[in-house]
């Protein structure tokens, strides 16, 4: 749940969770840790770093694995899901307990619902984080709490070292795991077919383009219709293209976009929409997508491992503060109007092969510097590796 602070409820949720947390630091005297294993999830979502994260600990058997969330629609949600995690409420005092309890927390997102635990070092605090941020530079007091984690685990060399000569922390906070959301992408377990068979992707089509554009991030003018393109226009064309190389294209925004207001977005017989908010999962997506459409979003480093065409749409950078690196990590072909990204998509449909042969030096470099030599499939078991090795040595 992104907290919106023009929200009253918002609001409410915090301070009654954050009393709650604070009731149960004072009782925390009244009760020993010792034999406790349970390790608490926090974030917008149960996916991404978290879910694979989950994934592989449940399999070791050796912790209690829970999620936590703010939100009450949310958590109704989780509930009826049948997850292997527990599922608990930060508006709940019996649930706070529990997390209180915890031996560890790991976080994918900043998290000032936990901040009470987080600042008086309570209970050791990772992060995973949920988009590898090679093009997003942040604010150098964005990242400030984040100096209270025990460790910041990240995906390669480079990212490392911009933790700490652009944002101060320490040499020994940060680890270099790899990015535990792309080991089932590397270790091709999913199963394109029965994803399709879950989200009633219609098996008919001969390949799948996912269109996946960042949301306003620091900039409130921003559209998520590229080019100052009229959206039916734009969106009439996409389907067109689509429809002529018998194609999907799956529109998938981010959580904070609003997509409700494109009148021919719903009506399009080769364009659906299956947003991040109602459809987390986004690897899943990525493992049977055949091509990506995106802009400044961390969803195409994600994709990138896969070597699979990627175009990027070449519209204002949304960040205040700039880019972490350079504009030549856009990997793939880059577009700046909607005839070039018809064109784009007419190549990569009738010639995939045609990617590689292009980009391919440049996804190569950007893959090193977004990965190093993390891409084989084992980041969820340094995760976990890293953990237990910190818990063996406090406890």
């Amino acid at each position: 749940m992104k907290i919106d602070k023009k929200n009253p409820k918002h609001w409410l949720y915090l301070l009654r969770s954050i009393t709650y947390i604070s009731f149960s630091i004072l009782l925390r005297a009244f009760w020993h840790r010792k034999g406790q294993n349970r390790i608490t999830l926090y974030g917008h979502k149960y996916n991404g770093n978290l879910k694979t994260f989950a994934d592989y600990a449940l399999e070791k058997n050796e912790y209690t694995i829970s999620f936590a969330t703010l939100d009450p629609e949310y958590y109704a949600e989780l509930l009826k899901s049948n997850l292997d995690v527990e599922i608990l409420y930060l508006q709940s005092f019996k649930d706070v307990l529990k997390i209180s309890k915890s031996v560890a927390i790991i976080t994918d997102r900043w998290a000032p619902t936990l901040s009470p635990f987080i600042y008086l070092r309570i209970i050791p605090f990772f992060d995973v984080w949920h988009g590898i941020q090679i093009f997003k530079k942040f604010k150098q007091d964005e990242l400030d709490m984040y100096k209270k984690y025990t460790e910041i685990w990240t995906s390669s060399e480079a990212l490392a070292d911009v933790y700490v000569n652009d944002y101060g922390f320490s040499k020994n906070q940060v680890a270099v795991t790899g990015y535990g959301r792309v080991d089932p992408l590397i270790n091709k377990t999913y199963q394109a077919s029965e994803l399709k068979k879950k989200y009633n992707v219609p098996a008919n089509y001969d390949r799948v383009i996912l269109l996946a554009p960042t949301w306003q991030q620091d900039d409130p003018s921003r559209q998520v219709i590229p080019f100052g393109e009229d959206p039916d226009r734009f969106l009439g064309a996409l389907n067109n293209v689509a429809e002529r190389h018998n194609s999907l294209i799956i529109f998938r925004a981010h959580l904070n976009t609003n997509t409700q207001n494109n009148s021919k977005l719903h009506n399009l017989k080769n364009i659906i929409v299956m947003s991040h908010n109602d459809y987390p999962l986004g690897e899943e997506f990525l493992s049977f997508s055949d091509m990506l459409i995106g802009d400044w979003s961390s969803i195409a480093f994600e994709f990138l491992p896969l070597h699979r065409p990627t175009i990027f749409l070449d519209v204002p950078i949304p960040f205040s503060e700039g880019l972490t690196f350079g504009i030549e990590n856009r990997f793939g072909e880059v577009v700046s109007s909607l005839d070039e990204l018809v064109s784009a998509i007419e190549q990569y449909s009738t010639e995939p092969g045609s990617y590689m042969k292009e980009h391919g030096k440049q996804v190569q470099l950007t893959e090193q510097l977004a990965f190093g030599n993390t891409l084989d499939g084992k980041s969820n078991e340094r995760y976990y590796n890293r953990l237990q090795h910190y818990l063996d040595k406090n406890n």
